[in-house]
């Protein structure tokens, strides 16, 4: 009873470390002791595609929930069927968070550092049931959930820093590979609760991103093969059943997307090419890489070299897997030159291994995942697969260091209060070498952002009447449609992020009726534009200065002001300009 409740207190201490150190790595890293969760969100001055991520928070306080939103895409509102990619889980986390706070922004940071402990949490837990030891397993985990790809993607791939569900992926894949199966028959067959929890597992896998969905069942054919291989072809109906699973969920929660395809025609701008398999592909090398920025200078040139010097470089810089799970990597390469009797009671490294490889020789660039893009080019971006490459490298060096552990450091307390302290070095390490931290004052800069924006967009809501249509320039397509000159892209959501009562035309969705409009009426002379944006009902047009060189600028101030009849309220930048109707 004592050796049972002891084994209870030593797990739930392996819990409250991982999110304790997280909780602390959080606060130290991104200087969090400078920022004012409730009124700023992290990040705000980057910009870009973080932007998107905080009008996806502020559109669920807004709208209630992520279809359609009456603030964008003005006149008609914006409809985003067309741009949701099957992360309703997340997108429901969200919701909960804007209920609960009230406030989108402080809805918004939570979300964010959720993704860190979610993370470490959920790695710790696939470790242990691997049969990894928690002195070993959590550290480690903590590692993982600061993983290069995670601090990388931060709030401008906000979802993709979601992947906590990555770990019971992989603990299932694992279950599979092994001799034992993953549903087990109970005294009803296989309707037993274990087994329901486990389908709504794979239902959550299914929506919290289509990457992860479809790596996931990537790697469920990999496991399929390897049962047929081995001439076990009886036990592939599991995996089977897994890919049934996740693809059914995926097609019953993509339901309101396929009616209003149905009703209104699939988007052409939904149409990717195939030739992103290449340039997103997965780059060994990018794998073995320091992180940008790295602490160390001589590490930091190195990369910079790599960045500045060889092509396609872009987001698959993200795929860093840090010193620590690099090891691991490598020695999954070298496992592949091992025969099997010397890894027989290695079996996890084996599993790692076999997966390992099958990620990448399907995702680096020319790999299998080139067959696939001629078919589609839907998925593309099969870096994304470093994150799983990372757990299965974090599970290899923790196989090695269990077996250290067994060899050496069992028995005396002094050797195991030795082992446990060069474990907290190897987390020290690690995270040293895999994040670059953030000063405190580094958010000063972003409030003031921030700050100005706000006033500027309140000025705007001072002089016209809520519900009022604010027409923004320059035209941008929405989403993906990079950056204009100095303007970067999702720049003009500005408006709406700062906004309580306006209605703004930008983010209507692209190659739909109102982003035709819109687009057809930018190729017209600036006085015609003007002339029809009244006609549509707008109060005023916002302009993006940014965006235009300056003789433009001045071209453009000159007709603005003879046409409006106004003087423009004037962002304190200078860059941002608005021209009432009035």
């Amino acid at each position: 009873m004592k050796a049972e409740t002891g084994k209870r207190v030593q797990q739930v201490a392996g819990y409250v470390f991982v999110i304790l150190v997280t909780g602390i790595l959080l606060y130290r890293l991104l200087g969090l002791s400078g920022l004012d969760i409730v009124r700023y969100p992290i990040n705000y001055s980057s910009g870009g595609d973080s932007w998107t991520g905080m009008a996806t928070v502020k559109s669920m306080a807004d709208n209630g929930w992520i279809y359609n939103n009456a603030f964008l895409g003005a006149p008609d509102g914006a409809k985003y069927y067309d741009a949701t990619t099957m992360e309703l889980v997340l997108n429901a986390m969200e919701q909960v968070l804007v209920w609960i706070t009230g406030n989108w922004v402080l809805a918004f940071n939570l979300f964010y550092f959720s993704g860190y402990f979610l993370a470490g949490v959920t790695a710790y837990y696939a470790l242990k049931k691997l049969d990894i030891s928690g002195v070993i397993a959590a550290p480690t985990a903590v590692l993982y959930a600061f993983a290069p790809y995670h601090m990388a993607r931060s709030t401008g791939h906000l979802f993709l820093g979601m992947y906590f569900m990555v770990p019971i992926m992989v603990l299932f894949l694992f279950r599979m590979m092994q001799e034992e199966q993953l549903f087990q028959k109970g005294k009803r067959g296989f309707l037993t609760a274990g087994n329901v929890m486990k389908v709504i597992t794979l239902m959550i896998m299914a929506l919290t991103g289509i990457y992860y969905a479809f790596f996931m069942c990537f790697f469920l054919c990999v496991v399929i093969l390897c049962k047929i291989l081995n001439g076990e072809g009886r036990k592939i109906r599991q995996p089977l059943f897994g890919i049934g699973v996740i693809v059914g969920t995926l097609l019953i929660g993509a339901i309101p997307n396929l009616l209003y395809w149905a009703q209104n025609g699939k988007s052409p701008a939904l149409a990717k090419g195939g030739e992103g398999a290449e340039i997103y592909g997965l780059k060994i090398i990018q794998l073995l890489l320091p992180i940008k920025g790295h602490r160390r200078e001589v590490l930091m040139r190195l990369r910079n070299l790599y960045d500045s010097a060889y092509p396609l470089v872009n987001e698959n810089g993200s795929a860093s897997l840090g010193l620590f799970m690099a090891l691991g990597f490598v020695l999954l390469c070298l496992v592949l030159f091992v025969g099997r009797k010397r890894l027989k009671e290695q079996g996890n490294i084996r599993i790692a291994a076999t997966l390992n490889l099958a990620a990448v020789l399907f995702g680096t660039i020319g790999g299998f995942a080139v067959i696939l893009s001629f078919i589609t080019g839907s998925i593309r971006c099969y870096n994304r697969f470093s994150i799983f490459i990372a757990m299965f490298s974090l599970i290899a060096i923790d196989t090695v260091l269990q077996w250290i552990r067994v060899k050496w450091f069992q028995g005396r307390k002094w050797k195991q209060i030795l082992f446990a302290g060069g474990m907290l070095i190897i987390l020290s390490g690690g995270i040293y070498d895999q994040t670059v931290p953030r000063s405190p004052e580094t958010h000063t800069v972003s409030e003031q952002i921030y700050d100005a924006d706000d006033a500027f967009i309140k000025q705007i809501e001072a002089v016209e009447e809520p519900g009022a249509m604010i027409y923004q320039l320059p035209y941008m397509k929405y989403p993906e449609n990079g950056g204009i000159q100095q303007l970067m892209d999702y720049g003009l959501l500005v408006g709406y992020l700062h906004s309580d009562t306006l209605k703004w035309s930008y983010g209507a969705p692209s190659e739909r009726e109102t982003d035709i409009w819109m687009r057809e009426l930018n190729e017209k002379p600036l006085t015609e534009q003007i002339d029809m944006i009244r006609e549509k009902g707008f109060s005023g047009i916002y302009i993006d200065w940014n965006a235009y060189l300056p003789d433009e600028r001045v071209a453009m101030e000159s007709i603005l002001e003879t046409e409006t009849g106004t003087t423009p309220l004037l962002h304190e930048d200078g860059m941002k300009a608005y021209y009432s109707f009035k």
